[in-house]
């Protein structure tokens, strides 16, 4: 599962949720700066926690709500 993986990274995802938020950091606690839509696709270039960190919007989103393609 990707909340499971550490260190592999530059992998694509699939988001599964109508709407996503996307944080400033990793976790519920940070700040909302973009939202993204269900089926967009984004390369996932860092991992922490169970979030990945994505380049654009630039954000971490909760990778609960993303598949590995």
């Amino acid at each position: 599962a990707l909340e499971k993986a550490t260190s592999k990274v530059g992998y694509n995802v699939k988001i599964t949720a109508n709407l996503l938020n996307v944080r400033s950091g990793p976790g519920m606690n940070h700040s909302i700066v973009g939202m993204i839509r269900k089926n967009a696709t984004y390369k996932l270039l860092e991992i922490k926690d169970g979030w990945g960190r994505i380049s654009s919007p630039a954000g971490w989103i909760s990778l609960s709500y993303a598949i590995a393609i």
